[in-house]
């Protein structure tokens, strides 16, 4: 059996998104697969807390490497990467 990690891109993207704190809840399962982004026209604009499109990159990265359960969500996310609103920000916290 061959187990693959990246805890250090990990810990990266943990960091980007200032969720490597102490207060932080752990979750056994990605985001749902049955969930689909929309745009959000009406929504408010990203608020610009982290890196998006770093981030992306990161979990694409991540997702090809060692971790398919998140491939779904990440390219949910991804489509919106030019122009995010609040929701989709909110999305790659979950």
């Amino acid at each position: 059996t061959i187990h693959l990690t990246q805890p250090h891109l990990i810990d990266q993207i943990l960091k980007d998104l200032r969720l490597d704190e102490d207060k932080v809840k752990e979750k056994a399962t990605p985001a749902s697969s049955s969930k689909i982004l929309m745009r959000h026209t009406e929504s408010q604009d990203f608020d610009k807390s982290f890196n998006y499109r770093s981030v992306i990159g990161k979990l694409n990265y991540l997702e090809k490497g060692s971790r398919s359960d998140i491939a779904y969500i990440t390219h949910q996310c991804a489509r919106f990467a030019i122009s995010p609103k609040r929701e989709h920000g909110e999305a790659i916290k979950c």
